[in-house]
């Protein structure tokens, strides 16, 4: 009395396999890996899904960004632009591998960067190298510096978006002004690879300037750095472009 008669033996499949009783920690292990296999693939499977969503349909690719900052304004007013272009390297951002500078460093760079430009009292500036959004460092190199050297408009193209939509690197081309902006396009250039390439891969930021009702288109670009062939055509292909 008292007894469940109904209850099964655990497992009572497997343990009636011949297999599995002449082998039952063979069997273990078999199960064990096979789950591991499965937990790997489904982590893979996931990863990719999410790389792919971010950078074909989160990423800004060829659409520019475009923000604008109520800075009391001190432009030039004798008649001249001054114009810098200064490739910031990703602020040195990048140590190698999958390490990364931390925060303060790259902060300490940049305010650096910007005493440069406020020196030479730049009303625009071309960047190259910028970066945009990092997860692992998390500041915004091109509002940072339109901040700090008081402009009044910034705008970025992206060259590459790399990572999942909640941490990720995305870096390209930007323009800091000191007259508001209109972002027009951010074109890509020849020799464009897959979005989960970042080395060499580069769109050129385009956007128009109105000073006293005169219309000045400006490009942002770096072109390629290995092949003088392509370098040559990407020239050609921005000189192509309308109003460049």
């Amino acid at each position: 009395m008292g007894k469940n008669i109904n209850k099964q033996p655990e497992n009572s499949a497997t343990k009636s396999n011949p297999f599995y009783k002449k082998y039952p920690k063979t069997t273990k292990i078999i199960r064990i890996g096979l789950c591991s296999i499965a937990i790997v693939f489904g982590f893979v499977v996931i990863s990719g899904a999410l790389l792919t969503i971010n950078g074909l349909f989160l990423a800004k690719q060829e659409k520019p960004i475009l923000t604008f900052h109520s800075h009391s304004s001190d432009r030039n007013t004798s008649g001249e632009i001054r114009i810098m272009a200064y490739n910031i390297a990703k602020g040195f951002i990048h140590k190698g591998g999958i390490q990364f500078e931390k925060k303060e460093a790259v902060l300490a760079r940049l305010k650096e960067i910007a005493a440069i430009i406020q020196k030479e009292r730049a009303d625009l500036v071309f960047l190259s190298e910028a970066i945009w959004e990092c997860a692992v460092c998390p500041i915004n190199q091109v509002d940072f510096l339109a901040r700090s050297t008081g402009m009044n408009a910034w705008a970025f193209g992206e060259n590459y978006n790399l990572g999942f939509p909640f941490y990720r690197i995305v870096g390209g081309n930007a323009i800091l002004s000191k007259w508001p902006l209109e972002a027009v396009a951010n074109p890509s250039l020849s020799g464009r690879k897959p979005f989960y390439i970042t080395t060499n891969n580069r769109r050129f930021l385009v956007c128009l300037l109105k000073i006293k009702e005169k219309e000045i288109f400006l490009t942002a670009v770096h072109n390629d750095s290995f092949s003088l062939k392509n370098n040559l055509i990407q020239t050609q292909q921005i000189l192509d472009y309308p109003n460049c």
